[in-house]
């Protein structure tokens, strides 16, 4: 969300605190929720957004990550630093009424036509877990979600911390 200047970030606040000091109070509350037109100078209302609004609507997540360039066995000591930083990002269309459905509907295929190639067979995972080499990303990249790799790179480790004791 971009506030623009100082005017929009003081009608902002003005606004917020409005909406905050309303639904105090049951009365307030059904206020805010009957007319969000007025308690947010049209900014939200009851029909949603139209098709020109979502035609101009996108998401970008950016994710940075730190690891291991290549995978530990369970018995590596657990103290070591990882040596691996990667930047990526995902993108697509309108996140609410458009990505949204692509998402699920993306994971319900993938969940009844690959369950044989799923790795698990229940239980409470990560979606990058429990979606670990099936056909989910292939299904959201065909929909127009897209996934980047911005940047990867080894890192050092940092060097150990001088002792109090030594001498330069």
């Amino acid at each position: 969300m971009t506030i623009g200047n100082y005017w929009n970030a003081l009608r902002l606040g003005v606004y917020q605190a409005v909406i905050k000091t309303s639904i105090m109070w049951d009365c307030g509350k059904d206020l805010v929720l009957q007319n969000p037109e007025a308690f947010t100078a049209g900014v939200f209302s009851h029909q949603g957004p139209n098709e020109k609004q979502m035609a101009e609507t996108s998401f970008e997540f950016t994710f940075f990550a730190k690891g291991w360039e290549r995978k530990k066995p369970a018995t590596t000591d657990p103290t070591e630093v990882p040596n691996y930083e990667v930047v990526t990002k995902v993108s697509g269309p309108e996140p609410g009424y458009i990505a949204t459905p692509i998402f699920v509907v993306a994971a319900a295929l993938t969940i009844i036509l690959d369950k044989i190639s799923l790795p698990y067979n229940g239980g409470v995972l990560t979606p990058s877990e429990a979606f670990y080499g099936s056909r989910f990303r292939p299904r959201l990249i065909a929909r127009g979600i897209r996934f980047e790799v911005i940047s990867k790179e080894t890192i050092e480790a940092p060097a150990p911390a001088a002792s109090k004791n030594s001498k330069l």
